[in-house]
């Protein structure tokens, strides 16, 4: 639907993406080559440990590269969970650290990174980065910022899609606030998308995080700061996830839908962490909120959110989601721009039927008496002020967040 588009303004910045990306099944097999001479040591969780074989297949895979397996990742990035992680890398001398699972495992791995550059040994120190961040890196004195990061492999098993952005979220356990930290070296620098890794994920933590990605797609085409080629990309995404995520859930064993969403995974999170910063609204930040308090996860958020949040933004979320209603197999001829966004928030609400994914927040864990303390953290949340539709106050997340209740 391109009828009356209002000009483009801004800029594109390759450079964003600049991960080398490995797709398609059994791409898992370029992984020694991709570590080479390096010492790696790998970042999970114990559910991966305990109820799939991937730690041992890895193991065989990488022989003597493989230095050491730390499987404490925990939901949400606890600051503790990654001093405990630093603990165990420092002594093994790692010149890689390699992170194998869903968001959590992603962003341990790259808070672990992180941590070691700068030489952080407690949870005071963390509260010292993260003032010292939020003046400019050049503030931070216990550490030679001229060395480089760490390097990361990521190796998905969901479709978070952690592992594309410079940004990583670490949970301050005392006030359940996360700390978000941006470095462009935070990336991975190498990622491999081999749905074969993807097998043993439970179906609904593949499925929550599929409609996490079809989130981030979305946001970028209602956003206000718009981007020609964020646009396209994301509407191709949303086509895919759209027509895979069905087609996944009817056969969960078939490696051709999955790698593909891996693929919608990777292109909804194109232009990285300028389009977080600049194209998230009120889903992404109620995603951060809900989860720091409530401590569901990501995927299950979105599941009961994304249509609410689509609703919300509908009168003012411009012609570009005629893109996202297109892709999803609307015809919006003859529909004004919000009759296009109610129709493919409508669709999303009916993919999430369709997946069998949880449409309340009390189905996910998240209690009524903490509605009010996630709308007014949401308000502080940096991606509020890029929401295509201005919030005025906590009231209206509030009334967004009872609805969903």
């Amino acid at each position: 639907m391109l009828v009356s588009m209002d000009g483009y303004e801004g800029y594109y910045d390759p450079g964003e993406d600049r991960s080398k990306i490995v797709y398609g099944q059994g791409s898992i097999s370029s992984l020694p080559a991709e570590i080479a001479d390096k010492r790696a040591v790998l970042v999970t969780s114990k559910a991966i440990q305990d109820k799939t074989d991937l730690i041992g297949r890895l193991t065989d895979l990488l022989g003597s590269q493989l230095v050491g397996v730390f499987t404490g990742s925990v939901l949400h990035t606890p600051r503790k969970a990654i001093l405990e992680a630093a603990a165990f890398a420092r002594p093994l001398q790692p010149d890689v650290i390699l992170s194998l699972g869903g968001g959590s495992d992603t962003d341990t791995c790259k808070a672990l990174r992180l941590v070691l550059w700068l030489e952080l040994n407690s949870e005071a120190e963390f509260d010292d980065a993260f003032a010292a961040y939020k003046r400019g890196w050049n503030d931070w004195g216990g550490s030679d910022l001229g060395r480089r990061l760490l390097p990361q492999i990521g190796m998905p098993t969901t479709l978070i899609s952690a592992e594309h952005t410079q940004g990583v979220g670490v949970t301050d356990e005392t006030t359940h606030a996360k700390q978000v930290f941006s470095h462009p070296d935070l990336r991975s620098e190498v990622i491999i998308l081999d749905p074969d890794l993807s097998m043993t994920t439970p179906p609904q933590l593949w499925y929550s995080t599929g409609v996490k990605a079809l989130e981030h797609a979305i946001a970028k085409l209602s956003a206000r700061d718009r981007d020609p080629v964020l646009e396209a990309i994301a509407a191709h995404s949303v086509a895919i996830l759209g027509q895979e995520l069905p087609r996944s859930h009817k056969n969960h064993a078939n490696p051709i839908p999955r790698g593909n969403l891996l693929i919608a995974s990777w292109l909804c999170m194109f232009g990285s962490w300028n389009s977080l910063v600049k194209r998230m609204g009120l889903s992404h930040a109620l995603g951060r909120q809900v989860g720091g308090v409530s401590g569901a996860s990501h995927g299950l958020i979105s599941a009961v959110l994304l249509p609410l949040c689509m609703e919300f933004n509908a009168p003012a979320c411009g012609d570009a989601i005629g893109m996202a209603a297109e892709a999803l197999g609307i015809h919006t001829d003859g529909l004004s721009t919000e009759a296009s966004a109610l129709q493919a928030a409508a669709k999303v609400r009916d993919l999430i039927h369709e997946l069998g994914l949880p449409q309340r927040l009390r189905d996910i864990g998240v209690r009524e008496d903490d509605l009010s303390r996630i709308a007014e953290k949401t308000m502080g949340d940096m991606s509020v002020a890029t929401n295509p539709r201005s919030i005025r106050d906590a009231s209206q997340v509030l009334e967004l967040l009872q609805r969903a209740w």
